[in-house]
C-alpha cells in the first residue's frame, strides 16, 4: 500500500527513469488525476524524458473546484459509489454521448460503481490539494495540453492556463468532448495529438 497524494504518486513513477526503466525517448502522458501525476513527473523529473501530453488537467484547482470534490467525497463516504456514479458519468462523458451510447454508458457505471470508496475519497482529496503552478516554469519538456470543450471535471480554462504557465506547451480544446476523450471519441483524439508524438497518419 502506497500513498494517494499526488506528488507521491508521482515519484513512485519517476523511479522508473531514475532505476533507468524508462529511457530519455519517453512520453510521460496522463488524463484527469493521471494528467496531475504526469505533470508531477515532469516538475520533478523532466530532465529524464522527452515529450508530455497532458489531457484534462491543469496545475491546480479553483476554491469552487475544491467545493466540487469535498462534496462529491463526502457523498461517497455517507452513501457509497452510488451516491455519486451519475454525477461522474456526466464528468466523463457529454449528455449526448450517454444517450446516443447506452451500453457504454452502463460499463462506465459498473466501473464507477466498483471504485473502492476509500480510494475515491482520497482522491478527491488529493485533487483538492495539489497544485504545481508554483514549480511550473521549471518544465521546459515540449508539452501538449487537451481539454475537451465540454469537460465539467477540469473546464478548459484550467487547460489553457497551465499551457499558458509553461514554457514549451501548447493547449489543443477537442469541441464536443468531456473529461475522457480518449473513451468517448479516441480517433479524433489520436488526430489531435497525433503529430506532437509524431504518429505516422
Amino acid at each position: 500500500p502506497g500513498s494517494d497524494r499526488i506528488d507521491d504518486l508521482a515519484h513512485t513513477l519517476g523511479s522508473l527513469f531514475t532505476d533507468g526503466q524508462l529511457g530519455p525517448d519517453t512520453c510521460v502522458a496522463g488524463n484527469g488525476f493521471g494528467g496531475f501525476v504526469a505533470l508531477g513527473v515532469a516538475v520533478h523529473y523532466g530532465s529524464l524524458f522527452e515529450r508530455l501530453l497532458l489531457l484534462g488537467c491543469g496545475a491546480g484547482f479553483s476554491p469552487e473546484g475544491k467545493r466540487a470534490f469535498a462534496a462529491m467525497a463526502a457523498l461517497v463516504e455517507k452513501g457509497g459509489m452510488a451516491a455519486v456514479v451519475e454525477t461522474a458519468l456526466r464528468r466523463i462523458f457529454t449528455e449526448d454521448y450517454i444517450a446516443g451510447h447506452p451500453e457504454e454508458a452502463d460499463q462506465r457505471r459498473r466501473v464507477l460503481a466498483d471504485i473502492p470508496v476509500v480510494s475515491f475519497v482520497n482522491g478527491c482529496r488529493a485533487l483538492m490539494e495539489v497544485d504545481y503552478q508554483p514549480q511550473l516554469t521549471q518544465v521546459s519538456n515540449p508539452t501538449l495540453v487537451v481539454t475537451g470543450a465540454e469537460d465539467r471535471a477540469t473546464p478548459p480554462t484550467l487547460g489553457e492556463e497551465l499551457a499558458g504557465m509553461m514554457p514549451r506547451a501548447t493547449f489543443r480544446l477537442l469541441p464536443g468532448l468531456a473529461h475522457a476523450p480518449h473513451l468517448q471519441d479516441p480517433s479524433t483524439l489520436l488526430a489531435s495529438v497525433g503529430d506532437f508524438l509524431d504518429l505516422e497518419n
